[in-house]
């Protein structure tokens, strides 16, 4: 059965909320040592 188009819409839209959550997360917790990191590389 076919899903109507604004149901498929509406999965898309959360499933790159999801990915764009995940990410930002991810980003947030590898930040102090991408931060450090970075220091040490400009030192």
């Amino acid at each position: 059965r076919q899903l109507p188009a604004d149901l498929r819409a509406l999965h898309l839209a959360v499933g790159v909320a999801l990915w764009a959550a995940l990410i930002v997360w991810v980003t947030l917790a590898l930040e102090p040592g991408v931060q450090r990191t970075a220091r040490r590389t400009a030192a």
